[in-house]
């Protein structure tokens, strides 16, 4: 009897001992994440803190979620945030915020800080800052600082994340280009140059050839050259086969060819293709963009007749396409007053201004 209550007794003590070790290890993996989008915390275990965020699996959920630092609050429990992560998570929300509630000059300070961490890396927060001093620099209409962002926030995300059913506004889901952000560029904006994009596998083909087709459209010095008839038809290689192609970098293909291609007939094979476009996309911002293209490439021709064909084109956009985007009417009015200032009929050129500006002023 007594061996046999010993046994029952030993039994007993074993299995008290197991249960609090399985308690005590459930309990110091659990964490509590705060967000600033939702008023329910997430309870349950985080598998990973990094530069995008944090990595935390819901009790009885298999897929972890992953919350970008912007939207964290705080994290207490198991794991808890260091005073560097903590600031971080503070900087990301308060550029997000000053973003969200039209903040442009509060929010791209942040950003700007955050720039040289996030830029050309893949997830939510990089989708974030890359998307942020887009909106910023296209606010205060500083559209070559805003084409790295643009070309970096196409890599943070998967395309239908940004271009799916919840597109970003002002991102064009067909030819997954940023509306706001056409390859044209004035003459006040073609001293300043584009940076290089690095050299990064994940970068796609077609982020590389918009890069290449927007510095081009930058760089005017060399127009109509050699260099700038080299650099397309290395862009047309890339180009080649029907995974590098689609609708947009077709048709920015064609606004660049149109304005720096050496050989006459490219350019005019390029101008036939924009002037497609405007009859079967009437009113739209595909319009506004192939006239922008189609009035800086006949302005730029030795013939009286073209130029005077492509102040009209720029004035199309001032007078009946503002209302798509009232900055590039600004930017078709500053086009067209270079060339007005130039043959002597400046005061068109100043009338066409204030009429954007007005336009803009009215929205």
């Amino acid at each position: 009897m007594m061996i046999q209550s010993l046994m029952v007794g030993l039994a007993l003590w074993s299995s008290m001992l197991d249960e609090p070790a399985i308690d005590s290890q459930s309990e110091s993996a659990v964490s509590r994440l705060v967000r600033w989008s939702a008023s329910e915390p997430i309870i349950g275990e985080v598998s990973d803190v990094n530069t995008q965020g944090v990595i935390i699996k819901r009790v009885d959920e298999v897929i972890p979620v992953h919350v970008p630092w912007y939207d964290v609050h705080s994290l207490d429990g198991d794991r808890k945030l260091t005073d560097k992560k903590q600031q971080l998570a503070q900087d990301a929300w308060r550029a997000h915020a000053r973003l969200v509630r039209g903040d442009y000059a509060g929010a791209e300070t942040i950003y700007a800080q955050l720039e040289d961490a996030y830029l050309w890396k893949i997830g939510k927060q990089s989708a974030d800052v890359s998307l942020g001093l887009v909106r910023c620099r296209l606010n205060r209409q500083d559209r070559v600082r805003a084409v790295m962002p643009f070309l970096s926030l196409l890599m943070s995300q998967p395309s239908e994340a940004l271009f799916g059913q919840q597109a970003m506004d002002g991102f064009d889901s067909q030819y997954r280009l940023l509306i706001g952000l056409p390859p044209v560029f004035g003459a006040f904006e073609h001293t300043r140059s584009m940076p290089s994009m690095p050299e990064l596998d994940s970068i796609s083909t077609r982020q590389r050839v918009l890069g290449g087709y927007y510095a081009l459209a930058m760089n005017a010095s060399i127009h109509r050259t050699s260099e700038a008839q080299d650099e397309l038809d290395q862009l047309a290689v890339l180009m080649r086969g029907r995974d590098n192609r689609d609708s947009g970098l077709e048709f920015v293909a064609d606004m660049v060819i149109a304005q720096a291609h050496t050989d006459a007939d490219k350019r005019l094979a390029a101008r036939l293709g924009l002037e497609r476009k405007i009859r079967s996309n009437p009113d739209t911002w595909i319009e506004l963009w192939a006239r922008l293209a189609l009035g800086v490439s006949l302005i730029a021709d030795d013939e009286t007749l073209s130029n005077e064909r492509g102040a009209i084109e720029l004035i199309h956009v001032v007078v009946r396409l503002d209302q798509i985007n009232p900055p590039l009417a600004i930017l078709a009015s500053q086009i067209a007053n270079e060339y007005f200032v130039r043959t002597q009929r400046a005061p068109w050129g100043s009338a066409l201004i204030l009429e954007s500006q007005n336009g803009r002023s009215n929205n």
